[in-house]
């Protein structure tokens, strides 16, 4: 597991040792698949949020970055009834990459005579892939702390300016976050239980595999399953299918696996019918992706048995967890399991609001994608303010710069804001907040709303109480 050492953070080493914390129709529509299990870069770093808006804020604050990071939140605590707070936010920029240090304190005051046990949570933007665990103190020593993920927090939208929910539209924008935690139902969903009731479904397998080919020669060895069914009564998932076809007026469907090398047959092939069986099926080989050109000599056996959605979800997840090998997320893989669950409850075509991106059920797209969507965590633990008395909380984690892409305006920018209030049921006394670290020789201010610049430096400042959204554009020098 990847973790932030607060003493790296702080710069410092203290008496005290502190250890890493750690749907749509269509005949003959053949849609690519998104391949789970292969070596790819993390999907925020390689493919740009085309269309996205600038980071909102209360006065403006210039142009969009593409890769919006997302904001620094407070702590919130289930019950912060007559405390009071004093925050103080550090950014220390001194690393050459596109991330920041932050150590985000709180002082935390009880005047009444009765002492306060609460859980507080502490809410981390970020994503499976990339998450970088803090390090949490209360009053100077470790505090053990459990980690809570919360749902995808984007949607979904058209290709370019036309309405759909073919492409992911993740939260591109200040206003995205401002929303999503305008009440607390996003926090209760994370700390929440995620409905499994999806999980008990019965399924009825396919299981294709011992896979046969005599290296005839062909462009692209494939196999294809078609079949007929009762697409009200009916629906279909694979695992290890690259495309398909679904025509609803006459009830014909098909899964095609291409790339099937002689002399190494691909792992099985899952076909899952959940509903009515299939009416019938027919397995045969071509020698083309498009499944027109027969390959005779491309076989394989079918096994069918009978299972229930859950059991084949988490032996399929299971494996594309253990195949990741360096593209692993840095969580167990419960963690993992539990959101794939959720998003499969919610999106998939067995969801409860599908949507057309997943419409031709091929699970690699959601057990590869879950990885990489934006959500916000929660560190969550258990705290008691003495009566009359103060305590003192302390996170440290590493936070990720928002940016432009190469080639595009301002590609030489980096963009860090943090939410004053939102999301937060403490009532503060005073926030304050401080950079460090900036290389004036690298960079510039190109943008800032709380009154900090090259001159004032390592200046702590204390920011106004009716500005919950705060930000910092850096401009790297030519």
């Amino acid at each position: 597991m990847k973790s932030i050492d607060l003493l790296e953070l702080l710069g410092e080493v203290p008496d005290r040792h502190i250890r890493d914390a750690r749907k749509k129709s269509g005949p003959r529509r053949w849609l690519p698949a998104v391949a789970a299990c292969l070596c790819i870069a993390a999907i925020g770093l390689l493919l740009p949020r085309l269309g996205g808006n600038a980071p909102a804020d209360n006065t403006g604050s210039g142009e969009g970055f593409m890769s919006y990071a997302g904001p620094v939140l407070p702590l919130t605590l289930d019950d912060a009834d007559g405390l009071t707070a004093v925050r103080d936010l550090t950014y220390d920029l001194t690393s050459p990459y596109r991330e920041a240090k932050a150590i985000d304190r709180y002082i935390l005051t009880n005047p009444t005579d009765t002492d306060r046990t609460t859980r507080a949570a502490y809410p981390m933007t970020g994503n499976l892939q990339e998450l970088v665990l803090p390090s949490v103190q209360v009053n100077g020593e470790d505090m053990p702390w459990q980690l809570y993920t919360g749902p995808y927090t984007g949607g979904f939208r058209g290709a370019g300016a036309e309405a759909g929910d073919l492409n992911l539209d993740p939260p591109d924008e200040w206003a995205d976050y401002a929303a999503l935690l305008a009440d607390d139902s996003y926090r209760q969903a994370a700390l929440g239980e995620v409905d499994t009731t999806m999980l008990d479904r019965p399924v009825i397998v396919y299981r294709l595999g011992q896979f046969q080919y005599s290296a005839q020669k062909a462009d692209n060895p494939s196999l294809q399953m078609a079949f007929h069914l009762d697409y009200d009564r009916t629906q279909v998932l694979t695992y290890g299918m690259d495309g398909g076809t679904i025509d609803l007026e006459t009830g014909y469907g098909a899964r095609c696996a291409g790339a099937i090398e002689a002399g190494r047959a691909p792992g099985d092939i899952y076909v899952l019918v959940l509903g009515d069986d299939l009416i019938d099926y027919t397995v045969a080989g071509f020698a083309n992706g498009g499944c027109t050109d027969p390959l005779d000599d491309l076989t394989c056996t079918v096994t069918r048995y009978e299972s229930t959605l859950g059991e084949m979800l988490r032996q399929l997840s299971r494996k594309c967890y253990d195949d990741m090998t360096y593209e692993r997320p840095p969580l167990d893989f419960e963690v993992y399991y539990r959101e794939i669950c959720r998003f499969m409850a919610d999106y998939s075509l067995v969801g409860e609001q599908p949507v057309g991106r997943y419409d031709m059920g091929m699970l690699e797209d959601i057990l590869s994608e879950v990885r990489h969507h934006d959500r916000i965590f929660y560190a969550v633990f258990e705290l008691t303010v003495p009566a009359g008395g103060s305590m003192e909380v302390a996170v440290g984690r590493q936070v990720a710069a928002s940016y432009q892409y190469p080639g595009t305006r301002h590609e030489d920018q980096l963009y860090f804001d943090a939410a004053a209030v939102l999301g937060s049921d403490l009532t503060f006394a005073e926030q304050t907040l401080t950079v460090v670290g900036v290389d004036w020789n690298r960079w510039n201010v190109a943008d800032c709303n709380f009154g900090w610049s090259a001159e004032v430096n390592t200046r702590t400042l204390t920011l106004d109480p009716d500005l919950d959204h705060y930000w910092l554009i850096l401009d790297e020098k030519r």
